[in-house]
């Protein structure tokens, strides 16, 4: 089997509708934007697009990357939050795939993150909703033994496939079938090499943020980034194969039609992969 990709940064309409149109099967949502925008976006997308699979994450990312605007939480608010979180779990637990834990290791400390997941996730866990439990580095690789001992579906960040001894770190997960999710797992490696079960990426935003062109180049296998702007009219031809305004992305005067064709060319390597490892065994 290849890895479940779920593509991230969807929550606003636009981006959402833009992943649906070029065939995306998984979406991350954070919560955290859930709370902040309508709590019901989950369920009235699950029932306009049934085939999309929805993994919720926590927030997590937003809590540690931005501590100084959270810094003033407290405990008790930290988890006023996950109960809130948890309940939105339970009502909505038939319109997602899968969630992660809140991981703020770096904000309240290990032991506490740990207490939580006793208290909250492993209980979510029993009542059959799956919960990606998240392993960071200073657990290092005894910490990574002990959760694959108890938990069934552990993350990882994802740039750690490019570490050299990164197998061993799969050795542990195949020892007790853990199945592995790759927070940011973007490369093309981690698609062609690794057995991640799931990933997530925000790899396709990269062509509005930075004016990258992704392409897809089925022939000789690879996920192309151009950065040079004037090759754009070589690719004229795929833009309007499918559909695109292909006058607009090489007079880079269309941000949103290159961001389509970002979402198209990952989707298209997805499906190369999941009709390659149509057969292979997930470990």
């Amino acid at each position: 089997m290849a890895i479940k990709n779920y593509f991230s940064g969807v929550e606003g309409r636009q981006h959402f509708d833009a992943c649906v149109a070029a065939g995306a099967k998984h979406v991350l949502t954070s919560f955290l934007y859930l709370e902040k925008t309508d709590l019901d976006i989950v369920r009235k997308r699950k029932q306009q697009h049934p085939h999309l699979k929805f993994l919720i994450d926590s927030g997590a990312h937003t809590f540690q990357s931005d501590k100084e605007k959270y810094a003033s939480w407290t405990l008790v608010e930290f988890e006023a939050y996950i109960r809130r979180y948890v309940a939105w779990l339970r009502k909505n637990k038939d319109y997602i795939e899968a969630c992660v834990e809140l991981d703020i290791d770096w904000n309240v400390g290990t032991p506490v993150v740990e207490g939580w997941q006793k208290k909250y996730f492993v209980p979510l866990l029993e009542e059959g909703i799956q919960v990606i439990f998240v392993w960071h580095k200073q657990r290092g690789l005894e910490g990574l033994e002990d959760m694959c001992s108890r938990f069934p579906y552990v993350g990882l960040p994802g740039e750690f496939s490019s570490e050299p001894d990164f197998n061993k770190y799969i050795s542990v997960a195949k020892r007790y079938t853990t199945k592995l999710h790759g927070f940011a797992a973007t490369k093309q490696a981690d698609f062609r090499d690794w057995p991640w079960f799931s990933g997530d990426s925000t790899t396709w935003k990269s062509s509005e943020r930075y004016g990258t062109l992704i392409h897809w180049d089925e022939q000789n296998q690879k996920l192309c980034f151009i950065e040079d702007k004037t090759l754009r009219p070589l690719y004229r031809k795929y833009f309007e194969k499918h559909g695109l305004d292909a006058e607009g992305i090489i007079k880079d005067k269309n941000y949103r039609e290159v961001t389509k064709y970002a979402l198209i060319s990952m989707r298209r390597m997805e499906e190369f992969y999941e009709e390659r490892y149509a057969t292979r065994l997930f470990y």
